[in-house]
């Protein structure tokens, strides 16, 4: 679960293990919970000394960007989560995955390519709004997230143009909709996430230990090509 109030000193009694999702390994909150020595399992960030089962960010960063750069596209906007110095990993990772193939390319990073949207639809579609307005637009965007993506989506039709056609757009999550909203992504196998993390909970618990060997993993992730993504013209 989401933390947002220190753990009170009963958790121990009222509950058998913890299961973390996404908290950044530097929340105060997060530390709290280990300390507390129950078992507890993370998903989606990775600290030393407890299960975790996370994806690679800055590997699914890479091949979004890369999709876009075979594509031929040399302008290449990002929508980011959160504002720089951000405490997500994932944030921090998708942030390099996408300079590295950038720099690798031989092309310009441009700040005025660059926004935020906070992990929100709504933050996506500010986010697009401020890069449609650009003097030099991007011809592609790479969206941090499928939500930002679906936001970004409705700022395009908001201005009369369609991602695929008009501005190729591409997400990360491998959200339930993006089929739906024919949003090309790269997909992270959630359920599996989920899956894993609450067995390896439930061995801790079982085995009446606290993160006794039970190994860390990372899963693939994968690149789903749809509409919302073109080779470049002009």
């Amino acid at each position: 679960a989401q933390l947002r109030q220190p753990p009170a000193p009963r958790l121990r009694r009222r509950v058998d293990g913890v299961l973390v999702i996404a908290v950044p390994p530097s929340e105060p909150e997060l530390r709290e919970v280990i300390d507390l020595g129950m078992p507890t399992s993370l998903i989606g960030v990775s600290l030393e000394g407890v299960p975790s089962v996370t994806i690679d960010d800055v590997l699914a960063a890479r091949i979004a960007t890369q999709h876009l750069v075979d594509l031929g596209h040399r302008r290449i906007g990002i929508i980011g989560g959160s504002a720089t110095n951000s405490p997500s990993t994932a944030d921090q990772d998708r942030q390099r995955g996408f300079r590295e193939v950038m720099s690798e390319a031989g092309l310009e990073v441009d700040p005025h390519l660059e926004s935020t949207g906070h992990f929100t639809v709504a933050g996506g579609e500010q986010a697009m709004t401020s890069l449609l307005t650009q003097r030099n637009r991007p011809t592609a965007v790479f969206a941090m997230s499928d939500e930002m993506a679906f936001g970004a989506m409705r700022s395009l039709r908001s201005h009369g143009l369609v991602a695929g056609t008009d501005l190729s757009l591409i997400g990360v999550d491998g959200h339930v909709m993006s089929e739906l909203l024919d949003l090309t992504t790269v997909a992270q196998p959630v359920v599996e996430l989920g899956r894993i993390a609450a067995e390896t909970l439930l061995e801790q618990i079982t085995a009446g230990t606290v993160a006794a060997a039970v190994p860390s993993c990372q899963l693939p992730t994968r690149l789903f090509v749809r509409g919302s993504t073109a080779a470049a013209t002009g």
